[in-house]
């Protein structure tokens, strides 16, 4: 079943999202992984945020979460960082923290952030499942994403869902491919 995200989800979103936090190599997340995992499950239930719940679909079985999407719309990508930016002393981060500080998504566009499925479930069909939930939940015309160049299962799995690569994009030491689909 695909259903929005609720606040109590929070631990299992992040655990199952670590994998791509850690593969990112993202030297913030590197340097302070506790004040970071702390500050973004905290930020989980709280609108202002707009990187929460709202913005975010899981996957279940047997009433166990085992995939996670997270998306919002590419106009909301200030916001998010500036609200991190606000709370970011309260974790000992400093002052000019930026937990994302390369843009990742394009003008009019609905970016899908993260998507990750627990390893036991992989290779099941919860991605496609994830992804195609979308308009259910969220108002979107074109979806967009990164993928890193060398993650071919994943070009792969969006190219069959219909995603183009529209461009390239460095995010922290990677280089991604920008893919986008017309819904």
């Amino acid at each position: 079943m695909i259903r929005q995200a609720q606040k109590k989800d929070a631990s299992i979103v992040f655990k199952i999202l670590e994998p791509i936090f850690i593969d990112m190599e993202l030297k913030t997340m590197q340097k302070h992984p506790q004040q970071i995992k702390s500050l973004l499950e905290d930020a989980f239930d709280k609108p202002e945020a707009n990187y929460n719940y709202q913005n975010t679909l899981v996957a279940e079985i047997d009433q166990q979460v085992v995939g996670v999407l997270v998306g919002y719309p590419a106009e909301m990508e200030a916001q998010i960082d500036e609200y991190y930016q606000s709370v970011a002393q309260e974790y000992g981060l400093g002052a000019n923290f930026e937990l994302f500080p390369d843009k990742e998504s394009l003008p009019g566009e609905w970016y899908l952030d993260c998507l990750a499925v627990a390893p036991n479930y992989q290779g099941k069909g919860i991605a496609t499942q994830l992804i195609q939930a979308i308009p259910q939940f969220f108002d979107a015309s074109v979806l967009g994403l990164n993928v890193d160049f060398t993650n071919n299962k994943a070009s792969k799995l969006y190219q069959h869902l219909g995603f183009e690569v529209v461009g390239e994009m460095p995010i922290g030491s990677h280089q991604y491919y920008h893919m986008q689909k017309k819904l």
